[in-house]
This record gives structure tokens, C-alpha cells and sequence, in this order.
């Protein structure tokens, strides 16, 4: 990493259209000199007024995509509340509603005559779309799933009793699980393959933000989940926010009923023409790492490195390459954990499929991730002769997306405008092919990968 991206005058930072700018003057500022300029750090060593430019497009694209999404949200949300009129409020709308063509309406029976207009269908079309959408909103949270829902009925966090819908098969009937490891989006593969098997999206999310950073402009899995379905209805709802976030690290939150009315990534997020027959999914969210120490095979994060200041410390875990690194006992039992609660979730709701994404492999974590030590991990734990979930299940997927450079136009010269562009997008998907090879290697068992 550079020791600066470039020094500005703060004025001209804040004046600047370009909110990368901005986010860049905002969070990463580190010293302001006598002159008053001010230094801060980022992958590049110059302003490169055009790869701002792409970056900045990007987010003002996905901005207008989120502001969209948000928009058929609420009329969902409009939808939802609405039903059908019970004997004493029909009879109060059609007294009302003639007081009000009389001009005859008093301050509290216009309010109420409001309410009542909120709540009524307008057609019997709006009821059969209520019928479809109904419970999109519906969230289930366990702060120990593997725990809690040892047992065949739970009284959940809103008073509803849900009913487990586990299956216990017979063990010389239940095939070995099938784990499968393949390069795309989550949702596209279970829309594809949605008549193979009853599946679960697996959604590593942000333990701070329902969605991420999507009101930001980022792009990630969960960012994604919220540009082109309803999931926001049920994952940022106020009581939710309130009462569950920051999640904890071991936390589950279940969504069984999530629309998906948009296409992805690759296709511009554009809305989908299956209006009638619109694709649902279940997810379940599992915040990704947030708390993270290492061991190497000769030094492991005890007392020996107390004698370290901060700083040597961050130098001496930079310096190790992903292959060097493992995490500590403590952090390996709190991923270990995490699939535990993410499986049994699963069981308890009925799934025998589960989709998910690299899990916090990818290259959008705060910390540098030992891919292969969490491959190794993910696998223990689903072959452990305990738990057997090799048994209880029937595929699991990971879904590794990788980024097309091939939309960004190639380098001619090391002058040329979209070098930092091309070369950066060039190493995040290199090391995304390797999360991929990775994954292929030590779930699969191989040695090449296609």
C-alpha cells in the first residue's frame, strides 16, 4: 500500500462532485501539514482523475438502483398492511364516505376515513397480490440456533410458536452430502436450479448495516440481495434494528419468505418480466467475521507478541501471506460455531439444500482472511461425526463470484487513463479465481478446477 493517494487542499475535496473523493476525505484523512493540506491512504499512489470517475459512476448507478428498489419496497410495504374490512369497519367507511361527500366530516372521522382508505383493497387484484406477498416481512432471530433449537416447537422474539420441520432420516438411506463449488451469484443459481432441490440462501452479512453498505453505492453479495429483492422489508425493519444490531458474531436471522422482482449484477439489476410467478427465496443471515487474531505454525497470538507496540503487530500480520496465516483457536471456534447455528437453522426450518457464497472469503473483508484454513474448517465441520451433517443434508453450494474485467478497456501504455482501473480490477479477480481454486481443491477433493 501506497504511503498517501495524493495530497488535496480540503476545500477542494469538499467542493469536488465525486464522492469517492469525498469518502476518501472523510474516513482515511491521517496527518494535516503546516501548509494545511492533508494526506491519507489508498491502493494507488496518484489521483487518476478517470478511475475516480469509474468508481464514482458505479456508485451513482447503484445509488439510483437502491432509490428504485426502495420504491416498489414501500408499495409492497402499502400492500402488506392492507386487508379486508371487518363488519364494523365497513359499515363505518360507508358512513363516513357520505359524510364526506356532504362536507359534513369532523377533524377525527377524516383521520380515521384516512385510515380505513390505507387499509382497504381497491381491487380484487391487490388482494390476489396480497395473498402472494404476504409474510415478506416475517424475520426469525436465534442468538444460539444450535442451542435453542434443540427441541420441536419455539416460542419466538415477536410471540409467534413456530413448529421444527427437521426430518430425521434413516442413516442407511441418507446418501453422503453432495458439495458442490461453482462461479456465480447465489440467486441466479437457485433460480436455475429452484425444481432440483428445497434450498436456503446463505447471506454473510454486515454485523452493523442490514444491507451492507447498498445506501453507500457498494456492491457485495448481501448489497446485492437488497438492490433486487424485498429483503430490506423484513432484515431493515426498526424493531430489528433496535433490538438485533449490531448482530452477534454466532447470530442467525431467518427470512423464509423474500421476493426477488430484479436480475443481477450482470444484468444492470433490471427488472424481471415474471410478474405473475415471481421468484421466492429463503435466507439466512450470518454476519461475517468481525473479530480476528491469527497464529502461524511457529507463532501463535500469546504473550510473546504483549511485547509488540501496535504498530510492529500490524506490520507482522501485513507481512504474512494468506498461506502463512491461520486463525487463533478463538476465532477458529467462532467460525466453526457460526456454521453450526447456520445448519441447524437450516435443519429446524426444512431445508436439505444450502447456498451459499465464499462466506467471508471474498476479498470485501476487513482482514485478511486464510482461505484454506476456512475450507479446512467449513469441511470438519460438515464430515463431523457428531453432528453428521454430512447426513442431514443433501447439497451445499458455494457460489464464488468473480468480477468481469472484461467491460474495462486494456492498458496500451503505462500513460494510459484506465492502467489503475484495469490493474486493480485485474488483482481482485485474481484473488477471487484463487478463493475459487481453493474451494474446489479442499471441498471437492481435486486438484484442478475448471
Amino acid at each position: 500500500m501506497s504511503s498517501y493517494y495524493g495530497i488535496f487542499k480540503e476545500n477542494k475535496l469538499k467542493e469536488t462532485e465525486h464522492d469517492y473523493f469525498r469518502d476518501i476525505a472523510k474516513n482515511q484523512f491521517s496527518i494535516k501539514n503546516l501548509n494545511g493540506f492533508f494526506e491519507y491512504e489508498n491502493k494507488v499512489s496518484f489521483i487518476n482523475k478517470n478511475a475516480s470517475d469509474y468508481y464514482f459512476k458505479n456508485q451513482k448507478i447503484l445509488k439510483e438502483i437502491r432509490k428504485d428498489t426502495q420504491n416498489k419496497n414501500n408499495k409492497l410495504k402499502q400492500l402488506l398492511s392492507k386487508r379486508k374490512f371487518s363488519k364494523k369497519e365497513e359499515n363505518l367507511f360507508t358512513e363516513f364516505t357520505i359524510k364526506q361527500r356532504k362536507n359534513e366530516l369532523t377533524y377525527e372521522e377524516d383521520i380515521k376515513l384516512e385510515y380505513l382508505f390505507s387499509i382497504k383493497f381497491n381491487s380484487s387484484t391487490e388482494e390476489r397480490w396480497k395473498s402472494i406477498f404476504n409474510n415478506i416481512d416475517d424475520i426469525y432471530y436465534y442468538k444460539d440456533a444450535y442451542k435453542t433449537l434443540n427441541c420441536k416447537k419455539k416460542t419466538e422474539w415477536n410471540g409467534n410458536i413456530t413448529h421444527s420441520k427437521e426430518n430425521f432420516v434413516n442413516d442407511n438411506n441418507q446418501k453422503k452430502v453432495k458439495i458442490i463449488v461453482v462461479k456465480g451469484d447465489v440467486i441466479d443459481y437457485i433460480e436455475k436450479n429452484k425444481k432440483m432441490f428445497n434450498s436456503v440462501l446463505i447471506n454473510t452479512a454486515s454485523h452493523l448495516n442490514p444491507g451492507g453498505s447498498w445506501e453507500r453505492g457498494d456492491h457485495g453479495t448481501e448489497e446485492s440481495l437488497f438492490y433486487r429483492s424485498s429483503y430490506e422489508l423484513s432484515l431493515n425493519r426498526e424493531e430489528i434494528n433496535d433490538g438485533f444490531y449490531p448482530l452477534l458474531e454466532e447470530a442467525t436471522i431467518i427470512s423464509p419468505k423474500v421476493i426477488v422482482f430484479k436480475h443481477g449484477k450482470n444484468n444492470s439489476y433490471k427488472m424481471k418480466n415474471e410478474t405473475l410467478n415471481p421468484l421466492i427465496v429463503s435466507i439466512i443471515s450470518c454476519c461475517r467475521l468481525y473479530t480476528v487474531t491469527y497464529k502461524t505454525d511457529s507463532i501463535e497470538e500469546t504473550n510473546q507478541d504483549d511485547e509488540l507496540d501496535t504498530k510492529e503487530k500490524t506490520e507482522k500480520k501485513n507481512n504474512l501471506n494468506s498461506s502463512d496465516l491461520k486463525f487463533s483457536d478463538k476465532t477458529e471456534n467462532i467460525y466453526r460455531n457460526k456454521l453450526k447455528n447456520i445448519f441447524k437453522t437450516a435443519l429446524y426450518w426444512g431445508f436439505k439444500s444450502l447456498v451459499f457464497d465464499s462466506f467471508g472469503c471474498n476479498n470485501y473483508s476487513t482482514y485478511k482472511i486464510p482461505v484454506r484454513h476456512c475450507t479446512n474448517i467449513i469441511k470438519s465441520v460438515i464430515f463431523d461425526k457428531k453432528d453428521e451433517f454430512f447426513k442431514k443434508f443433501e447439497n451445499i453450494i458455494f457460489c464464488i463470484e468473480i468480477r468481469d474485467i472484461d467491460i474495462l478497456l486494456k492498458p496500451k501504455n503505462i500513460n494510459n487513463s484506465n492502467m489503475y482501473i484495469y490493474n486493480n480490477e485485474q488483482k481482485e479477480r485474481n484473488k477471487e479465481l484463487n478463493v475459487y481454486k481453493i474451494f474446489h481443491q479442499v471441498l471437492n477433493e481435486i486438484d484442478e478446477y475448471c
